[in-house]
């Protein structure tokens, strides 16, 4: 799986669909997880430690406006349950991390 991963992450680099870009997310002070690029509680902690802004260099995606982030076309497994949640995450114009 992860020879997998590499080899599509490689691809889409050198076509330049794929890039690793600066993006300004939210880190929680409590456990230093990221919670997103909108600024909310952290999930993996109980602290309530609040969050704090951070610039991360990320993998970005780019799509067409109002086209998922992944479609099921991006998933390798068999008999596995799609991921809704990702599957229902829509660009934005110069985003859409992966």
């Amino acid at each position: 799986m992860a020879a997998l991963a590499l080899q599509v992450c490689q691809e889409l680099l050198a076509n330049g669909t794929l890039t690793l870009s600066p993006v300004k997310v939210w880190l929680c002070l409590g456990c230093d997880h990221m919670t997103g690029e909108v600024d909310h509680a952290c999930r993996a902690c109980t602290t309530g430690a609040g969050t704090r802004p951070a610039l991360r260099q990320l993998l970005v995606h780019d799509r067409p406006e109002g086209r998922p982030v992944l479609e099921q076309a991006d998933f390798h497994a068999t008999r596995a349950s799609m991921p809704a949640h990702l599957c229902t995450s829509h660009t934005t114009p110069h985003s859409g991390c992966c």
